[in-house]
């Protein structure tokens, strides 16, 4: 979605700044607010080389969209073997912007908004980050660890343990 996002999809509704588009992959439509620093680094963009016209931030227009995301992921990684961050791939970008979104109290269904993705794919995908799921996973673990009372119980024979607690 990125390589081929318009210039068009950014611009200003009722004095606000909004980033309006269609997911590529879902056909999710997305509509939100452009944080000022976003908007200072696209404002900042030179033109893609080669371009006839100024549509798009990351592509000149030509060739094929699938040949030029190719080609940027390429770069993207010779930038990050560069950068010697361990682990570093362009997902890891989405998956610290939802770390950030849910630390922040975001729930599951804006969350799946936000990132243009399905409420279900979203849970699967990020419900571990919750405070809320690691409040209830917090809260099993605590219930299943109390001391639990425990009383033979003789049945046919032999001896059976019976938990009262």
């Amino acid at each position: 979605d990125t390589i081929g996002l318009r210039r068009a999809a950014v611009s200003q509704v009722n004095g606000q700044w909004r980033l309006r588009l269609r997911t590529q992959k879902t056909g999710a439509a997305i509509d939100h607010v452009v944080p000022s620093v976003v908007l200072d680094a696209l404002g900042n963009l030179p033109v893609p080389v080669g371009a006839r016209q100024h549509d798009y931030f990351f592509w000149n227009g030509r060739g094929s969209l699938t040949s030029t995301q190719t080609n940027m992921e390429h770069l993207l990684r010779k930038v990050y073997r560069l950068s010697g961050v361990k682990g570093a791939h362009n997902h890891r970008f989405r998956h610290s912007f939802a770390s950030e979104l849910l630390a922040k109290g975001c729930d599951i269904p804006r969350l799946a908004y936000l990132m243009g993705i399905s409420a279900t794919v979203a849970l699967k995908t990020y419900a571990h980050l919750t405070r809320e799921f690691q409040a209830g996973a917090d809260a099993m673990m605590t219930r299943i660890s109390k001391p639990h009372e425990y009383q033979a119980v003789p049945s046919e024979g032999h001896a059976s343990i019976n938990i009262l607690s």
